[in-house]
């Protein structure tokens, strides 16, 4: 049997209730010999051969044990499933079988639980969602870590003045060749024991996180805000306003007076323009790279580190820990030592002594599970009937154009509404057959553009087909009942036309292939029975005259005739 203790399905009841039924007759349970299982890791969506075997005791045997005639079992729910061998063996000790770990399986610690009349016991298995990746040869699974505590001016020139006053920053360096991603929950610290006789109990000493990122990164903008060098360039700023509105008292008419004035004047401009500038760029802003630098190398929650790769962080320790929880005198030479302490903070402190204190450090992490994406849609609509549409197309000028049956061919189509993309599609008689395989429907398209339009027929859902109306060559009425003149000299500003004849509204193209030097436009067409369009004349054309020919969207073509006045 799999099972989670934290599940609460019938299967896992019914299992724990065989659990108590046997301890409360006081059956033995594999007290001496306990089953294993092989492979006991399992990836989800796989299947996998597995054993289950008893070790033999001193006479080489299972003693009373016989698992050729277990009751292994599933929990419901778990997502794993056991089936025995087709293929039976008589050694008692021995149980195969297959194990198969459904797609959708949870991932973590479950149990095969084996029943016997006399005995029940578990083996414990894990599965997991993602298999391990391959790790260099010869090299077991590991994660290595490796760290120091940069100096005090290192640490200044990268994250300034204030955050080296109150952390310790620390550099790590995590190899990852577990097979696994990991992802890091935190970074934590042992702290060592000054005198070891005074270290019991050892919860005296528990394990001090790392500060977090955002603890650090508010620290620096309260640098940023209030620091000597921003306070500075602030109240310079404010001196310059206050100076300007202090010229009201030099009011005076007399020639010292307005002296005084201009004087008070030209040193406020310099104090709040040129010595304020100049502050800002003899003392620029450093905060600003500061916060760069941490969010570029501070430890975040959840940083992830893939298989075969190593990483560099820094994190960060206040200082006053190793004090408090040291118990060190604020004001002792070893707070010195270790530039903590309101006396020290700003002391450059021993790097050697500063890891003894922080004793090992621990990391906290875990592997990442990758589950499988799941879609889900609030309220989905039926799949809808599926068909076929005939006829799948229909020519523009075809005589039944106004008045055609449409007939929709498949499943499920009885009690559906069927309409079209375009209203002007008019939609009359519809009719479903008794068994709902076939729904037809008189179509009138006479009123709408050669083009692509979608009939949708709603029952249990919707589903589409769509209906091309081809386009028809067009029909010019030749020859025209006259020619069309055009003007010698004409830059392109005159209409001609109309072009008389049928379908028009094709018309795409319009070109004079004999007449070299005349050019034609066409002037979109709005009428299926004229055709409209500009040209531009040479004042002695070449020829006296020519013929026109308009391509439609078909790439059929038609001609006319064309003279010049």
């Amino acid at each position: 049997m799999f099972h989670r203790p934290q599940e609460k399905s019938l299967g896992l009841l019914a299992f724990r209730f065989v659990l108590a039924s046997a301890s409360f007759h006081g059956v033995a349970a594999f007290a001496q010999n306990t089953p294993s299982i092989q492979p006991d890791t399992f990836v989800a969506g796989k299947s996998y051969t597995v054993v289950v075997k008893l070790p033999a005791d001193s006479s080489g045997t299972c003693g009373d044990h016989n698992l050729q005639t277990p009751n292994i079992m599933t929990a419901t729910g778990s997502g794993v499933t056991l089936a025995p061998s087709s293929t039976k063996t008589s050694d008692p000790c021995t149980w195969s079988g297959t194990l198969t770990v459904a797609q959708d399986a949870g991932n973590g610690d479950l149990s095969v639980v084996v029943q016997e009349s006399k005995s029940i016991t578990q083996i414990p298995i894990k599965v997991i969602a993602k298999a391990a990746g391959p790790i260099p040869p010869g090299l077991k699974p590991q994660v290595d870590i490796a760290w120091g505590v940069l100096p005090r001016r290192i640490s200044a020139d990268n994250f300034g003045a204030r955050i080296t006053k109150l952390y310790y920053p620390i550099e790590v360096v995590i190899g990852n060749n577990s097979g696994y991603d990991l992802q890091i929950a935190s970074v934590q610290f042992q702290l060592a024991c000054p005198e070891e006789s005074k270290c019991e109990p050892k919860s005296d000493f528990p394990n001090v996180p790392s500060d977090s990122y955002y603890t650090v990164r508010t620290s620096l903008q309260h640098e940023q805000l209030i620091g000597f060098r921003n306070t500075t360039v602030n109240i310079v700023k404010a001196v310059g306003p206050i100076l300007t509105g202090s010229a009201v008292f030099f009011n005076g008419s007399t020639a010292m007076a307005l002296n005084h004035r201009k004087l008070f004047g030209n040193l406020t401009n310099v104090f709040s323009n040129p010595f304020e500038k100049g502050l800002e760029l003899v003392f620029p802003d450093e905060t600003v790279q500061q916060l760069v630098n941490l969010d570029n190398h501070a430890l975040r929650d959840g940083l992830i580190i893939s298989n075969n790769t190593q990483i560099r962080t820094i994190v960060f320790i206040n200082k006053d820990i190793l004090v408090q929880t040291a118990k060190i005198a604020p004001n002792g030479d070893e707070a010195r030592k270790l530039g903590a302490g309101a006396f020290y903070e700003r002391h450059e402190y021993d790097q050697q002594l500063v890891m003894r204190k922080l004793g090992s450090l621990q990391l906290i992490g875990r592997e990442i599970a990758y589950l499988n994406r799941v879609s889900v849609i609030s309220n989905p609509p039926g799949p809808g009937p599926q068909f076929t549409i005939s006829p799948a197309s229909i020519v523009q000028n075809d005589a039944s154009i106004g008045s055609f049956a449409l007939t929709l061919t498949g499943d499920g189509l009885a009690g559906g509404t069927l309409t079209a993309s375009d209203p002007s599609i008019k939609i009359t008689s519809p009719k479903a057959s008794g068994d709902g395989k076939s729904f037809t429907a008189t179509i009138d398209a006479s009123s709408v553009a050669p083009g692509k339009y979608t009939f949708t027929l709603t029952a249990s859902g919707a589903q589409s087909q769509t209906l091309e109306i081809k386009p028809a060559p067009i029909a010019i009425a030749n020859p025209q009942p006259t020619p069309i003149a055009l003007t010698k000299g004409d830059t392109g500003t005159t209409t001609y036309g109309p072009v008389t004849g049928k379908l028009l509204k094709n018309a795409k193209d319009l070109k004079s292939l004999d007449c070299t030097d005349v050019t034609l436009t066409l002037i979109p067409p709005t009428s299926d029975t004229g055709l409209t369009f500009n040209a531009t004349v040479p004042a002695s054309p070449k020829a006296t005259s020519c013929t026109a020919t308009v391509t439609d969207a078909t790439g059929a073509t038609q001609t006319f005739p064309l003279t010049f006045k």
